[in-house]
């Protein structure tokens, strides 16, 4: 497994706080915001390597969007959606993966291996 940095978006207080504490103890480095709007304002200040963000969230910035802005920003950044949502009309990034809530931790995991080695 390799150790990544990923900003987690996920307007979830409970879920934020679970899903971020099982990255960690994977090895990963986790930063966390509440929303798009803050998710992109800590891509602004920090590097990460992967951006898992919930599609639906309050603010201006979605996941659609939020991931839209990141990869047009840092065309590098791995994206994950994660959402209780089944994908609509919106598409995903290219190379983003999706993953349907509630996910267990070791398809999460196996995703962002996944990621890492492409």
């Amino acid at each position: 497994m390799t150790a990544l940095r990923i900003l987690l978006a996920e307007d979830e207080p409970l879920l934020r706080e679970l899903t971020s504490e099982d990255l960690r103890d994977a090895g990963h480095t986790v930063a966390c915001a509440e929303d798009g709007d803050v998710a992109l304002q800590v891509l602004e200040q920090e590097f990460f390597e992967v951006l898992l963000t919930d599609i639906r969230m309050p603010g201006n910035l979605d996941g659609w969007e939020l991931a839209r802005t990141a990869r047009a920003r840092w065309p590098e950044i791995k994206v994950v959606y994660l959402s209780g949502y089944s994908p609509d009309v919106q598409q995903p990034v290219p190379g983003g993966r999706f993953l349907k809530k509630p996910c267990r931790l070791e398809d999460l995991l196996r995703v962002l291996d996944e990621l890492a080695a492409a």
